[in-house]
């Protein structure tokens, strides 16, 4: 079994090979905002240190509950925001 805090950090980090990835695919096709890319960055990177903090004091059944909440939330935007093609 795999603890749930290596796990979550798996999934972000399979998340951001995977935006990494699609973002090298725009590189030179598309004009990028810089600004908002950096503002998401920055904000992103705030969001890693309070996570890192917050998780000191969040239980591993917690943890899990949100966790899991994130991934159907996330699987009911994708299925929505793709309907057109289902």
């Amino acid at each position: 079994r795999v603890p749930m805090k290596q796990a979550v950090g798996t999934s972000l980090l399979v998340i951001a090979m995977n935006s990494f990835s699609g973002f090298l695919g725009y590189v030179g096709r598309v004009e990028i905002p810089w600004g908002l890319m950096a503002l998401f960055t920055f904000i992103a990177i705030a969001g890693i240190l309070v996570g890192t903090h917050l998780v000191r004091f969040v239980s591993q059944w917690a943890l899990k509950r949100a966790f899991a909440a994130f991934l159907v939330v996330m699987g009911a935007l994708i299925l929505y925001q793709n309907r057109s093609v289902l």
